[in-house]
């Protein structure tokens, strides 16, 4: 029994401890919700997070602007993700695996540029895992643009 009140007080200790310094979305009126099964937790860790990615995105987003006259705030958005654009050679392997492939499929498309995107260490991490299953990832559109009809263009 005694052990049973003392973990109710601790929960309770560490609920009014978490609810003092997380920002609340109730009014001052409401009750607050115990969190006291790991469903709880997982749901407010999973808002911890939620919060967490909204205030980075929100520091980038207004660095980005602070930055303005030093640095594009597009080029300052992938530095701070650290991500590259390169663009492709038309002798690079890669480039020859991806126009072949729309050549295939598509003859008549005109491609002007292909760009390798990538995250730093992104390799590095791929290669630890001793994966061999490495594929291009593809990017498309679900609906067809409205001009894709008139023009004849592929999407």
């Amino acid at each position: 029994m005694i052990c049973v009140i003392t973990q109710i007080l601790t929960i309770c200790q560490l609920n009014n401890e978490y609810y003092s310094i997380i920002p609340l979305e109730a009014y001052g009126s409401e009750k607050l919700a115990m969190i006291d099964t790991l469903e709880n937790v997982r749901v407010h860790v999973q808002k911890l997070d939620d919060k967490f990615e909204l205030e980075l995105s929100y520091k980038i987003l207004v660095s980005a602007q602070v930055n303005l006259n030093r640095i594009s705030p597009l080029d300052y958005l992938y530095k701070s993700i650290h991500c590259q654009f390169e663009a492709l050679n038309q002798d690079d392997i890669d480039c020859h695996f991806i126009l072949r492939y729309i050549r295939a499929s598509s003859p008549n498309t005109k491609v002007d540029h292909i760009f390798k995107v990538s995250r730093t260490n992104n390799d590095k991490r791929f290669f630890e895992r001793n994966l061999n299953n490495r594929y291009l990832l593809w990017h498309g559109l679900l609906v067809e643009p409205l001009c894709a009809k008139s023009i004849g263009s592929p999407f």
